[in-house]
């Protein structure tokens, strides 16, 4: 239904979180059970619970390195960063 009313608009599903903002987008172009590569300038990382970077295919933690990542929870001054970092995104199974 929704091609027949929109043709040629094409949809695209995004991944991401709050503090984050977008980590992925699934535009096709990604194997169909994920949730898609990488958003332009995120980088991502699959690592255990000692913060160790894992091999492809484990399961673990996402962590995110983005210049989308929010800088600080409103009326904090510090301590809630996390521009510029690598966060845990403390997602298991996400791999």
């Amino acid at each position: 239904m929704f091609t027949r009313r929109l043709p040629g608009v094409r949809i695209c599903e995004f991944y991401g979180a709050s503090e984050m903002s977008f980590i992925s987008l699934q535009d096709g172009t990604a194997p169909e059970a994920s949730v898609g590569r990488p958003f332009p300038g995120v980088e991502v990382e699959i690592r255990d619970g000692g913060g160790r970077v894992l091999p492809q295919g484990e399961i673990g933690h996402l962590w995110v390195r983005s210049p989308l990542l929010f800088d600080r929870y409103m009326r904090r001054r510090r301590g809630s960063a996390l521009a510029g970092r690598l966060a845990d995104h403390r997602r298991p199974g996400l791999a």
